[in-house]
């Protein structure tokens, strides 16, 4: 099996460690993170080596999960490549453009699969809701969650919306033609709360609003489209999809209801979406592979590039004097 190391053992570290730790298609070789006594409690809890240098741990493994603060990405991201290391990176690719670009360049120069950590993209609702994803024309998302010390080293558009913004992205298939966005921050330096609309051909938009100062979290996405209506709820794990047509023969469950006064009906359903599935291992799951197979994984560098482009442009917007 691919020997894969953690780098970098905090909230989110620990759980890419424990996940490797007890998947049956990877093998977790080690784990390293800059804080000694951290990283020597996660060893012994996984019963795995801790290793003492980066270096140390680079030329003992095939394949590296980066879950550093993001300003750390690119250092660490450059060095695996020199070792000729696959690499999964937890989001965002880099703290800057340039950087993102000069690492997924010299990713596939050295023929190495750079996975980025967008785990809604293996969310069970979305992936129930995507075959029924035609041509859409507005998307709506909110994304809001309550105060916490994780994640405020970016501003809340890296944080938080690009998770919608990298969604946003797959769903139309392209980049927007321009941005539009405005943000104040409330308890941090940097933006806490954010909302952006994003342009794209054909008079489709989307519409994007991200919080990191809200009572209560919630991760939703709306998609409308010429015959139907999706509402996503990426926390509760459940799609419900609003229908001028019939639904019954691709095998979903319709409930008419009248609508409008030219006395017609409308078709609800509540897609089946399973309550067993783990995103993050989903998302390991589909890196080891990738890396195995020499293959693009979910979420490529590529990808990745694109969202994070798209979101420098809503923060430079917010921080642009208005007329």
């Amino acid at each position: 099996m691919l020997r894969v190391a953690v780098v970098g053992v905090g909230y989110l570290g620990w759980f890419h460690a424990s996940l490797v730790k007890g998947s049956d298609f990877a093998e977790l070789a080690g784990i390293f993170d800059i804080d000694p006594h951290r990283s020597g409690d996660v060893a012994r809890r996984l019963d795995v080596p801790a290793y003492k240098s980066l270096d140390a741990l680079l030329s003992d493994v095939d394949a590296v999960i980066i879950a550093t603060p993001t300003g750390t990405h690119f250092d660490i991201g450059m060095a695996a490549v020199r070792a000729g290391k696959h690499i999964l990176m937890e989001k965002p690719i880099t703290d800057s453009y340039e950087k993102g670009k000069h690492l997924v360049e010299e990713a596939e120069s050295s023929d190495l699969v750079l996975a980025l950590g967008y785990t809604e993209r293996f969310n069970p609702a979305y992936r129930s809701a995507k075959p029924f994803i035609k041509e859409p024309v507005y998307v709506e998302s909110e994304r809001l969650t309550p105060p916490s010390e994780r994640g405020t080293d970016v501003s809340v558009i890296l944080d938080l919306m690009i998770h919608d913004i990298d969604l946003t992205l797959d769903i139309f298939g392209c980049e927007p033609l321009s941005v539009s966005s405005y943000g104040v921050n409330v308890v941090y330096e940097r933006d806490d709360i954010s909302s952006a609309t994003l342009f794209f051909t054909g008079d489709r938009i989307a519409k994007l609003t991200a919080s990191r100062v809200s009572i209560k979290p919630t991760r939703k996405l709306r998609i409308f489209q010429a015959d139907s209506y999706l509402s996503i709820d990426l926390a509760k794990r459940s799609v419900e999809v609003v229908s001028l047509c019939d639904l019954s023969s691709l095998g979903v469950e319709c409930h008419p209801i009248p609508f409008g006064k030219a006395n017609r009906n409308v078709f609800v359903s509540s897609l089946p979406v399973p309550n067993d599935v783990n995103p993050l291992l989903e998302e390991i799951r589909d890196f080891v592979a990738a890396a195995e197979a020499g293959k693009k994984p979910a979420v490529s560098g590529r990808d990745a590039l694109r969202s994070l482009k798209i979101s420098f442009e809503v923060i430079s917007n917010i921080h642009r004097p208005k007329v």
